[in-house]
């Protein structure tokens, strides 16, 4: 997979990115060149999951504008799960120091 094709995953499952599937005449024709060995055009794609040709549509409601604040807050939110996780094994830390501390202690009385 190149790099624009991965950029393309990676937007149409963040939903910034829409296709739809094409028609069955549309169908029929892409399925000839496939058969034929030729390649399809760059708005199609055959997604073997889904089961058929897909239309690519880079345009979504989402203006510029709107992406930049999406993206945003998604990094906002990822950001904030890693601090949780990072909190989280600082204060197992803390804790087993304590108990290294009591237990040292308690054997030497």
């Amino acid at each position: 997979m190149d790099k624009r094709e991965e950029f393309n995953e990676m937007r149409l499952e963040n939903g910034l990115f829409k296709r739809k599937k094409v028609s069955n005449e549309d169908y029929k024709k892409y399925q000839e060149l496939i058969d034929s060995g030729k390649e399809l055009p760059d708005n199609i794609k055959y997604d073997i999951y889904m089961g058929g040709f897909y239309e690519k549509e880079l345009k979504t409601d989402f203006t510029e504008k709107e992406i930049f604040e999406y993206i945003g807050y998604k990094q906002i939110k990822l950001l904030s799960t890693i601090k949780n996780c990072v909190l989280f094994f600082v204060v197992c830390y803390i804790l087993s120091l304590i108990f290294q501390i009591i237990a040292s202690l308690s054997i030497n009385l």
